[in-house]
């Protein structure tokens, strides 16, 4: 992967090196997965021998492992956020989660313009939200940057969030308690229960969250400006979806 992909090209991306040696072994498991070719024009595709669409975005391992524990870590703290929130303002709370996890994944923060557009999409939500909640942009920048690099680095949970984003409208979310159980519930006959539970944590926390004006309130502006049609499915990640057999997409 070339370095300058990335916003934080330092000396450490030497070791993306090692990539070649898990990608070798990967390949004898499995030798129909061969990169053809990258490229970087807009986003970042990958062309695999043998299938018809690239796939989007191309994880390296070391990158895998660093948004792992930035995925580990969230789902921890939403079960205890809750409280927390009554105990510390938010402000505190974000300048926390990036102090512990901006510097096991920094090398790996793509430029924008090298994000999925659902990852781009996710980045805009997140940052236009902690920016209305009064936190300071660098530090809703690091967080924002993080979340969207676990939905661009986890390509599972990028297509589950595709799939639910595919079947709603901005119309039905301007309304968004219902219409966030109503997904929470698609994804549940979706999903298998393991990620579901997990999902569901998260679907609570915000659901919750919601109920308070001015987080509603602050949660609709920020959908209302999204481009939602950049969070859907479109004819490449339908085809790679379409060969996912770990969730009911499109409910088959």
């Amino acid at each position: 992967m070339p370095k300058e992909i990335f916003e934080n090209s330092i000396t450490a991306q030497e070791r993306i090196l090692n990539e070649k040696n898990a990608e070798n072994k990967n390949r004898e498991k499995d030798p129909g997965l061969e990169v053809e070719r990258i490229e970087f024009n807009s986003g970042i595709k990958m062309f695999l021998k043998g299938y018809n669409h690239p796939q989007k975005g191309c994880p390296t391992i070391e990158a895998l492992v660093a948004i792992n524990l930035v995925k580990r870590f969230s789902l921890e703290l939403i079960k205890l956020l809750g409280i927390f929130l009554l105990l510390k303002p938010i402000t505190t709370v974000i300048k926390s989660y990036n102090r512990c996890l901006w510097p096991i994944t920094s090398e790996f923060i793509l430029k924008y313009e090298f994000l999925t557009p659902v990852a781009q999409e996710i980045y805009n939500i997140v940052l236009s939200i902690l920016t209305d909640l009064n936190v300071p942009i660098e530090e809703a920048s690091k967080t924002s940057k993080l979340i969207a690099h676990v939905v661009q680095y986890d390509q599972a949970y990028r297509f589950r969030i595709q799939d639910l984003a595919t079947e709603t409208t901005k119309e039905q979310l301007a309304n968004p308690c219902k219409e966030l159980i109503r997904l929470l519930e698609l994804n549940r006959q979706r999903d298998y229960k393991e990620v579901s539970d997990k999902i569901k944590k998260i679907g609570k926390l915000i659901t919750f969250a919601l109920y308070i004006p001015k987080v509603n309130r602050i949660f609709r502006n920020a959908i209302q400006q999204c481009k939602l049609e950049k969070m859907q499915f479109d004819t490449d990640d339908r085809y790679w979806a379409s060969k996912q057999t770990d969730y009911r997409y499109f409910g088959k």
